[in-house]
C-alpha cells in the first residue's frame, strides 16, 4: 500500500507508462477543481518538507485581466485564477461551454506560461505535462503556451525555443487515466520497497 498526492502519483505514472518515459526529472500539472503539481526527480516523487504547492504561486497578471481570484488564502494565485471553479465564476458558467476563441483562454495560456517558465528555470524539468478536466481536450492552448513561455525565457535556456517546447511541454500522455494509473504506480513502489523508478528510453 502506498500513499501520496494525486498529482505526485500521476507524475510517477506518466514517467512509467506515459509521455515522460525516459525523463529523470519531469512534472505533471493538473488544472481542474484545483491546480496541483507533481514533481519527479531521478525517478522518485519529490516531497521536501511536504509536497509542491505550485498552484498557489503568484504570477505577473495577464494584461487586461482584473479578476480578483477565488482562492480563500491568496486571492489571485494560479489556482484562484484558472481552476475550474475560478473559470466558472469568470465565465458565469462551466468552462467547457466557452468557445475556443474566448479571451479567457488567452488569460489561461498566459498564466500557465508564467508557471512553465518558472518550472523550467527552477527545476530544469525535461518534460512538463498538463492534465485535468479544464485543459484536456483544448488543443488550442498548447501553441499559445509554447509561444508565451518561449517569449518569457527569451532564449536564456538552451533548447527552450517555441519549437523545442512542443516536446517539453505537452498534454498528459495518459489523459484522464493518469490519476488511476498513479494508484497502480504507488502500489508498485510499495511492493518494490524503495520506490519505482522510470526506465530510461532505449
Amino acid at each position: 500500500m502506498g500513499f501520496d498526492t494525486d498529482v505526485g502519483a500521476a507524475a510517477l505514472a506518466e514517467g512509467l507508462w506515459g509521455a515522460s518515459i525516459g525523463c529523470g526529472t519531469h512534472a505533471y500539472l493538473t488544472v481542474g477543481t484545483g491546480v496541483g503539481l507533481g514533481l519527479v526527480i531521478d525517478g522518485s516523487i519529490h516531497h521536501g518538507s511536504l509536497h509542491p504547492e505550485a498552484g498557489h504561486v503568484r504570477l505577473r497578471r495577464s494584461p487586461g485581466d482584473d479578476f480578483n481570484g477565488i482562492c480563500p488564502f491568496h486571492g489571485d494565485c494560479l489556482e484562484g485564477l484558472i481552476s475550474g471553479p475560478a473559470l466558472a465564476e469568470r465565465a458565469s458558467g462551466p468552462a467547457h461551454d466557452l468557445p475556443a476563441n474566448a479571451v479567457l483562454w488567452d488569460h489561461v495560456a498566459h498564466d500557465l506560461a508564467e508557471l512553465m517558465a518558472m518550472l523550467l528555470l527552477t527545476t530544469a524539468a525535461e518534460r512538463i505535462l498538463i492534465g485535468g478536466g479544464v485543459v484536456l481536450g483544448r488543443p488550442m492552448l498548447l501553441p499559445r503556451i509554447h509561444a508565451a513561455t518561449a517569449q518569457r525565457l527569451n532564449d536564456y535556456l538552451y533548447g527552450c525555443g517555441a519549437a523545442d517546447l512542443q516536446k517539453r511541454i505537452r498534454f498528459a500522455g495518459l489523459g484522464a487515466d493518469a490519476g488511476p494509473l498513479g494508484g497502480a504506480a504507488l502500489a508498485l513502489a510499495a511492493l518494490d520497497g524503495h520506490g519505482v523508478r522510470a526506465v530510461p528510453a532505449a
